[in-house]
């Protein structure tokens, strides 16, 4: 009867070097899903937290600082990081509320949402118009200052970007000077953004008025390159994505600059937000 052959020492090696290399590709792989388990997560808990504080400056029959610090205290325990971040809040004078996590988002936006949800903020910001004489007075909030800018310009959209020129559009450089200085440390030259306004019949009922946030800073890209964008529809409040932007160039009394567009981009272009 013969003797049962085992395995020789080479065959050991190869089976116990196969091993490794498997295991040295799974376990960055098990790491960063985990990692990203854990920043959701933690996005989740913020936006909830934000969502409470929130309701409370609304509720609050002063100023609203009090009953956001009392709210805090007593339920923002409930909201935690899985990695271990610190998560605490700042109210802006408008109400906004910046919720930040010390590992995920220390400036209290890490997402495209949180980008979004800071800049809608600004929607309610006084502005003034001081290139157009018919235009030189302040405007009691965004949304006033595009219908009066349609009316003169006998236009049926408006919009204000992000790299635009101030010494042309001088409303740009007031709201980027109102980020700076309403969200100190939030980097916003990270990305590009865009607000645009549309009212055909120019009746003060737009049809559409959004805000995009792209991670991707537009200021240096080629024309038609494209890029990811989010939306917050102001309209419907909704949140959507596309891969289908791209980068325009405009030109405005001889400036260019970028700008995201939505041209190449149809209805079913987008997905939700969750």
């Amino acid at each position: 009867m013969r003797a049962r052959r085992g395995f020789t020492l080479m065959e050991m090696l190869i089976v116990t070097a196969v091993i490794a290399i498997l295991v040295a590709i799974a376990i960055p792989t098990f790491t960063a899903s985990l990692e990203k388990a854990r920043s959701a997560a933690c996005a989740a808990n913020r936006r909830s937290l934000k969502g409470l504080l929130t309701t409370a400056w609304m509720l609050d029959g002063k100023d609203g600082r009090e009953g956001v610090e009392a709210t805090y205290q007593a339920q923002g325990g409930n909201f935690t990081c899985p990695d271990g971040g610190k998560i605490s809040y700042q109210l802006m004078a408008n109400g906004q509320v910046v919720v930040s996590c010390s590992r995920h988002a220390p400036t209290g936006a890490s997402t495209a949402e949180e980008y979004l949800s800071l800049l809608s903020g600004i929607s309610n910001i006084a502005v003034s118009k001081l290139s157009d004489k018919n235009l030189n007075k302040t405007y009691a909030d965004l949304a006033a200052y595009f219908r009066a800018y349609l009316q003169y310009k006998n236009r049926t959209s408006g919009s204000i970007d992000s790299e635009a020129d101030s010494s042309v559009a001088p409303v740009a450089g007031q709201v980027r000077t109102y980020l700076e200085t309403e969200y100190p440390g939030v980097d916003f030259t990270s990305g590009s953004w865009r607000i645009y306004y549309q009212d055909t019949n120019r009746d003060g009922t737009p049809e559409q008025y959004y805000y995009l946030w792209s991670s991707t800073n537009v200021a240096k890209l080629t024309a038609g390159t494209a890029v990811t964008v989010t939306r917050y529809d102001v309209l419907t409040k909704a949140y959507e994505q596309t891969d289908k932007a791209t980068v325009s160039s405009l030109t405005v009394s001889g400036r260019s600059y970028r700008i995201l567009s939505l041209d190449k981009v149809s209805s079913g272009d987008w997905t939700a937000v969750s």
